[in-house]
Protein backbone atom coordinates (compact mmCIF):
# COMPACT_ATOMS: atom_id res chain seq x y z
CA UNK A 1 0.00 0.00 0.00
CA UNK A 2 1.41 3.45 -0.90
CA UNK A 3 2.43 5.77 1.93
CA UNK A 4 2.72 9.52 2.27
CA UNK A 5 5.52 11.85 3.32
CA UNK A 6 5.03 15.46 4.39
CA UNK A 7 8.01 17.75 4.88
CA UNK A 8 8.49 21.47 5.40
CA UNK A 9 10.87 24.08 6.79
CA UNK A 10 9.96 26.02 9.92
CA UNK A 11 11.69 28.39 12.28
CA UNK A 12 13.85 26.48 14.74
CA UNK A 13 12.12 28.14 17.69
CA UNK A 14 8.76 26.78 16.46
CA UNK A 15 9.93 23.25 15.64
CA UNK A 16 8.67 21.75 18.91
CA UNK A 17 5.18 23.16 18.35
CA UNK A 18 4.92 21.84 14.79
CA UNK A 19 6.24 18.41 15.85
CA UNK A 20 3.61 18.27 18.57
CA UNK A 21 0.83 19.15 16.16
CA UNK A 22 1.93 16.52 13.63
CA UNK A 23 2.35 13.90 16.35
CA UNK A 24 -1.28 14.45 17.27
CA UNK A 25 -2.36 12.90 13.97
CA UNK A 26 -2.31 9.41 15.52
CA UNK A 27 -5.30 8.23 13.49
CA UNK A 28 -3.21 8.66 10.37
CA UNK A 29 -0.31 6.62 11.78
CA UNK A 30 2.04 9.60 11.85
CA UNK A 31 5.76 9.16 12.51
CA UNK A 32 7.29 12.59 13.06
CA UNK A 33 10.78 13.98 13.48
CA UNK A 34 13.49 16.20 12.11
CA UNK A 35 15.45 14.97 9.12
CA UNK A 36 18.61 13.14 10.17
CA UNK A 37 21.66 15.37 9.88
CA UNK A 38 25.31 15.04 10.74
CA UNK A 39 26.19 16.27 14.21
CA UNK A 40 29.59 17.24 15.55
CA UNK A 41 30.35 18.23 19.13
CA UNK A 42 26.64 18.40 19.84
CA UNK A 43 26.01 21.15 17.29
CA UNK A 44 23.67 20.61 14.37
CA UNK A 45 25.74 21.28 11.24
CA UNK A 46 22.64 22.78 9.66
CA UNK A 47 22.24 25.16 12.60
CA UNK A 48 20.49 28.33 11.60
CA UNK A 49 17.10 29.91 11.81
CA UNK A 50 15.26 27.02 10.11
CA UNK A 51 14.98 23.25 10.50
CA UNK A 52 13.26 20.72 8.25
CA UNK A 53 10.53 18.55 9.73
CA UNK A 54 9.30 15.33 8.17
CA UNK A 55 6.21 13.20 8.87
CA UNK A 56 5.35 9.80 7.40
CA UNK A 57 1.80 8.46 7.18
CA UNK A 58 0.43 5.02 6.48
CA UNK A 59 -1.61 5.09 3.28
CA UNK A 60 -2.23 7.97 0.91
CA UNK A 61 -2.78 11.33 2.53
CA UNK A 62 -4.38 14.37 0.92
CA UNK A 63 -3.36 17.95 1.44
CA UNK A 64 -6.84 19.11 2.46
CA UNK A 65 -6.68 16.84 5.53
CA UNK A 66 -3.71 18.88 6.79
CA UNK A 67 -5.26 22.31 6.27
CA UNK A 68 -6.81 22.57 9.80
CA UNK A 69 -3.42 21.69 11.31
CA UNK A 70 -1.67 24.30 9.16
CA UNK A 71 -4.18 26.97 10.16
CA UNK A 72 -3.77 26.12 13.86
CA UNK A 73 0.03 26.12 13.62
CA UNK A 74 -0.05 29.44 11.78
CA UNK A 75 -2.22 30.96 14.49
CA UNK A 76 0.13 29.78 17.24
CA UNK A 77 3.48 30.60 15.61
CA UNK A 78 2.55 33.43 13.28
CA UNK A 79 4.38 31.55 10.52
CA UNK A 80 2.69 29.79 7.61
CA UNK A 81 4.67 26.84 6.27
CA UNK A 82 4.80 25.48 2.72
CA UNK A 83 4.23 21.72 2.75
CA UNK A 84 5.78 19.24 0.34
CA UNK A 85 3.48 16.21 0.01
CA UNK A 86 4.90 13.09 -1.59
CA UNK A 87 3.25 9.72 -2.25
CA UNK A 88 5.80 6.96 -1.64
CA UNK A 89 6.06 3.57 -3.25
CA UNK A 90 5.02 0.48 -1.33
CA UNK A 91 8.21 -0.14 0.65
CA UNK A 92 9.61 0.11 4.14
CA UNK A 93 9.90 3.91 3.97
CA UNK A 94 10.78 4.38 7.64
CA UNK A 95 13.78 2.07 7.32
CA UNK A 96 14.79 3.68 4.05
CA UNK A 97 14.75 7.11 5.69
CA UNK A 98 17.56 5.95 7.98
CA UNK A 99 19.77 4.43 5.26
CA UNK A 100 23.08 6.20 4.86
CA UNK A 101 22.93 7.57 8.39
CA UNK A 102 26.42 8.61 9.36
CA UNK A 103 28.21 7.09 12.32
CA UNK A 104 28.15 9.28 15.38
CA UNK A 105 30.91 9.17 18.00
CA UNK A 106 29.93 10.45 21.44
CA UNK A 107 32.99 9.85 23.63
CA UNK A 108 33.10 6.04 24.00
CA UNK A 109 29.70 5.44 22.41
CA UNK A 110 29.45 4.87 18.67
CA UNK A 111 25.94 5.20 17.24
CA UNK A 112 25.54 3.40 13.93
CA UNK A 113 22.87 2.07 11.63
CA UNK A 114 21.74 -1.51 12.17
CA UNK A 115 22.85 -2.21 8.58
CA UNK A 116 26.38 -0.84 9.14
CA UNK A 117 28.76 -3.80 8.83
CA UNK A 118 32.04 -1.86 8.98
CA UNK A 119 34.47 -2.72 11.81
CA UNK A 120 34.01 -1.02 15.17
CA UNK A 121 37.15 0.80 16.42
CA UNK A 122 38.79 -0.65 19.51
CA UNK A 123 37.57 0.88 22.75
CA UNK A 124 34.22 1.98 21.29
CA UNK A 125 30.86 0.81 22.58
CA UNK A 126 28.62 0.33 19.52
CA UNK A 127 24.94 1.22 19.60
CA UNK A 128 23.19 -0.25 16.55
CA UNK A 129 19.92 1.52 15.91
CA UNK A 130 17.12 1.01 13.43
CA UNK A 131 14.60 3.82 13.83
CA UNK A 132 11.65 2.34 11.86
CA UNK A 133 8.49 3.39 13.78
CA UNK A 134 10.38 5.12 16.60
CA UNK A 135 12.70 8.09 16.52
CA UNK A 136 15.99 8.42 18.34
CA UNK A 137 19.25 7.90 16.47
CA UNK A 138 21.45 10.21 18.53
CA UNK A 139 21.94 12.67 15.68
CA UNK A 140 19.40 15.07 17.14
CA UNK A 141 20.97 17.50 19.58
CA UNK A 142 18.78 16.48 22.52
CA UNK A 143 19.67 12.76 22.25
CA UNK A 144 23.32 13.61 21.68
CA UNK A 145 23.32 15.56 24.94
CA UNK A 146 21.73 12.62 26.79
CA UNK A 147 24.47 10.27 25.55
CA UNK A 148 27.05 12.69 26.92
CA UNK A 149 25.18 12.83 30.22
CA UNK A 150 25.11 9.03 30.61
CA UNK A 151 28.89 8.90 30.40
CA UNK A 152 29.34 11.92 32.66
CA UNK A 153 27.23 10.26 35.36
CA UNK A 154 29.18 7.02 35.04
CA UNK A 155 32.43 8.90 35.67
CA UNK A 156 30.95 10.84 38.57
CA UNK A 157 29.70 7.74 40.37
CA UNK A 158 31.87 4.99 41.71
CA UNK A 159 31.46 1.89 39.55
CA UNK A 160 30.07 -0.44 42.30
CA UNK A 161 27.41 2.15 43.06
CA UNK A 162 26.55 2.60 39.39
CA UNK A 163 26.16 -1.16 38.93
CA UNK A 164 23.53 -1.31 41.65
CA UNK A 165 21.52 1.49 40.07
CA UNK A 166 17.86 1.05 39.19
CA UNK A 167 17.31 2.80 35.87
CA UNK A 168 14.27 3.69 33.75
CA UNK A 169 13.84 5.26 30.30
CA UNK A 170 10.44 6.99 30.09
CA UNK A 171 9.32 7.71 26.51
CA UNK A 172 12.10 5.48 25.22
CA UNK A 173 11.46 5.62 21.44
CA UNK A 174 14.23 3.49 19.94
CA UNK A 175 15.52 2.93 23.52
CA UNK A 176 18.92 4.33 22.60
CA UNK A 177 19.37 5.85 26.06
CA UNK A 178 18.46 2.58 27.79
CA UNK A 179 21.04 0.75 25.68
CA UNK A 180 23.67 3.39 26.42
CA UNK A 181 23.05 3.05 30.17
CA UNK A 182 23.12 -0.75 29.89
CA UNK A 183 26.51 -0.70 28.17
CA UNK A 184 28.17 2.16 30.04
CA UNK A 185 26.84 1.56 33.56
CA UNK A 186 26.13 -2.17 33.24
CA UNK A 187 23.51 -2.19 36.04
CA UNK A 188 22.80 -5.41 37.88
CA UNK A 189 19.02 -5.13 37.54
CA UNK A 190 17.14 -4.79 34.22
CA UNK A 191 16.38 -1.30 32.94
CA UNK A 192 12.71 -0.42 32.46
CA UNK A 193 11.91 1.23 29.12
CA UNK A 194 8.43 2.41 28.20
CA UNK A 195 6.72 4.43 25.50
CA UNK A 196 3.17 5.66 25.05
CA UNK A 197 3.24 4.59 21.37
CA UNK A 198 2.79 0.82 21.03
CA UNK A 199 4.42 0.94 17.59
CA UNK A 200 7.74 1.97 19.12
CA UNK A 201 8.10 -1.10 21.34
CA UNK A 202 8.69 -3.77 18.63
CA UNK A 203 11.36 -1.53 17.10
CA UNK A 204 13.02 -1.03 20.49
CA UNK A 205 12.96 -4.78 21.20
CA UNK A 206 14.58 -5.53 17.83
CA UNK A 207 17.24 -2.92 18.62
CA UNK A 208 17.84 -4.58 22.00
CA UNK A 209 18.59 -7.89 20.29
CA UNK A 210 20.92 -6.19 17.82
CA UNK A 211 22.80 -4.64 20.75
CA UNK A 212 22.83 -7.89 22.77
CA UNK A 213 21.04 -6.32 25.73
CA UNK A 214 17.61 -7.94 25.29
CA UNK A 215 17.76 -9.58 28.73
CA UNK A 216 18.89 -6.38 30.42
CA UNK A 217 16.06 -4.08 29.26
CA UNK A 218 12.34 -4.68 29.94
CA UNK A 219 9.93 -2.98 27.51
CA UNK A 220 6.26 -2.11 27.92
CA UNK A 221 3.65 0.41 26.75
CA UNK A 222 2.73 3.07 29.32
CA UNK A 223 1.51 6.68 29.48
CA UNK A 224 4.44 8.31 31.34
CA UNK A 225 4.83 6.60 34.77
CA UNK A 226 1.20 5.67 35.38
CA UNK A 227 1.82 1.94 35.17
CA UNK A 228 2.01 -0.83 37.81
CA UNK A 229 5.64 -1.60 36.94
CA UNK A 230 6.69 1.89 37.93
CA UNK A 231 4.63 1.79 41.11
CA UNK A 232 6.01 -1.61 42.12
CA UNK A 233 9.60 -0.51 41.55
CA UNK A 234 9.25 3.04 42.82
CA UNK A 235 12.59 4.31 44.07
CA UNK A 236 14.70 4.55 40.90
CA UNK A 237 18.22 5.87 41.09
CA UNK A 238 18.28 7.25 37.54
CA UNK A 239 15.38 8.09 35.21
CA UNK A 240 15.66 9.42 31.65
CA UNK A 241 12.77 11.37 30.12
CA UNK A 242 13.57 12.73 26.66
CA UNK A 243 10.16 14.24 25.92
CA UNK A 244 8.65 17.60 24.95
CA UNK A 245 9.07 20.31 27.59
CA UNK A 246 5.34 20.89 28.05
CA UNK A 247 4.77 17.23 28.83
CA UNK A 248 7.71 17.17 31.25
CA UNK A 249 6.07 19.96 33.24
CA UNK A 250 2.63 18.37 33.04
CA UNK A 251 3.90 15.03 34.40
CA UNK A 252 6.25 16.55 36.99
CA UNK A 253 4.12 15.65 40.05
CA UNK A 254 4.05 11.98 38.94
CA UNK A 255 7.54 11.62 37.50
CA UNK A 256 9.17 13.25 40.51
CA UNK A 257 7.78 10.57 42.83
CA UNK A 258 9.41 7.54 41.15
CA UNK A 259 12.95 8.71 41.98
CA UNK A 260 14.38 7.91 45.40
CA UNK A 261 15.87 10.71 47.54
CA UNK A 262 19.40 11.20 46.24
CA UNK A 263 18.48 9.80 42.82
CA UNK A 264 18.64 11.68 39.53
CA UNK A 265 16.33 12.72 36.73
CA UNK A 266 17.76 13.43 33.27
CA UNK A 267 15.27 15.62 31.41
CA UNK A 268 15.65 16.39 27.71
CA UNK A 269 13.66 17.26 24.62
CA UNK A 270 13.49 20.91 25.67
CA UNK A 271 14.79 24.00 23.99
CA UNK A 272 17.20 26.18 25.94
CA UNK A 273 14.51 28.86 26.29
CA UNK A 274 12.22 26.34 28.06
CA UNK A 275 14.83 24.91 30.42
CA UNK A 276 14.20 27.39 33.23
CA UNK A 277 10.47 26.63 33.30
CA UNK A 278 11.11 22.87 33.40
CA UNK A 279 13.72 23.22 36.15
CA UNK A 280 11.37 25.39 38.22
CA UNK A 281 8.59 22.78 38.02
CA UNK A 282 10.86 20.12 39.54
CA UNK A 283 12.63 22.41 42.00
CA UNK A 284 9.31 22.94 43.77
CA UNK A 285 9.03 19.15 44.05
CA UNK A 286 12.30 18.67 45.93
CA UNK A 287 14.90 18.63 43.13
CA UNK A 288 18.11 20.58 42.67
CA UNK A 289 19.88 21.25 39.36
CA UNK A 290 23.12 19.27 39.29
CA UNK A 291 24.20 19.82 35.68
CA UNK A 292 22.86 21.70 32.69
CA UNK A 293 24.26 20.73 29.31
CA UNK A 294 23.62 22.58 26.06
CA UNK A 295 23.64 20.63 22.80
CA UNK A 296 23.00 23.01 19.94
CA UNK A 297 19.69 24.73 20.68
CA UNK A 298 18.68 22.03 23.17
CA UNK A 299 19.21 21.65 26.90
CA UNK A 300 19.68 18.52 29.00
CA UNK A 301 19.00 18.89 32.72
CA UNK A 302 20.37 16.53 35.36
CA UNK A 303 18.33 17.04 38.53
CA UNK A 304 18.97 15.42 41.89
CA UNK A 305 16.20 14.72 44.36
CA UNK A 306 17.35 16.27 47.62
CA UNK A 307 14.27 15.63 49.75
CA UNK A 308 10.97 13.74 49.57
CA UNK A 309 8.02 16.02 48.89
CA UNK A 310 4.32 15.15 48.95
CA UNK A 311 2.77 15.34 45.47
CA UNK A 312 1.23 18.70 44.67
CA UNK A 313 0.73 20.96 41.70
CA UNK A 314 4.03 22.55 40.78
CA UNK A 315 4.37 26.25 40.13
CA UNK A 316 4.72 26.74 36.40
CA UNK A 317 5.88 29.61 34.29
CA UNK A 318 4.10 31.68 31.69
CA UNK A 319 0.96 30.41 30.00
CA UNK A 320 1.64 29.07 26.52
CA UNK A 321 -0.18 26.93 24.02
CA UNK A 322 0.31 23.19 24.52
CA UNK A 323 -0.50 21.43 21.20
CA UNK A 324 -0.47 17.96 22.71
CA UNK A 325 -3.12 18.76 25.33
CA UNK A 326 -6.00 18.98 22.90
CA UNK A 327 -5.22 22.54 21.88
CA UNK A 328 -5.74 23.91 25.38
CA UNK A 329 -3.80 26.67 27.08
CA UNK A 330 -1.77 25.56 30.05
CA UNK A 331 1.15 26.72 32.17
CA UNK A 332 4.37 25.90 30.33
Amino acid sequence: MPNSKVSFDCLREHAEIWEGLLAGLDDAGAVVGQEAVSTANGNDLTSGDYVRLVAYFEGEFVYTALEPLIELGTTITGQRVDLDLEILADEDWATKSQQGLERLKVQRLLVMSAEDEAPVPAGSLPLRIQAANAFGTGHHGTTYGCLQTVQHLNKRLRRPQARSYRIADVGCGTALLAFAAAKVMNPLSPILASDIDARAIPTAMANAKANQVARRVNFFVAPDVRHPRYRRRCGFDLVFANILSGLLIDMAPRLSQVVRPGGRLVLAGLLIDHAVSVERAYRHLGYRLEKRLHSGDWAVLTLRRIRPVAPRVSQRGDQRFHPLKGGQWMHW
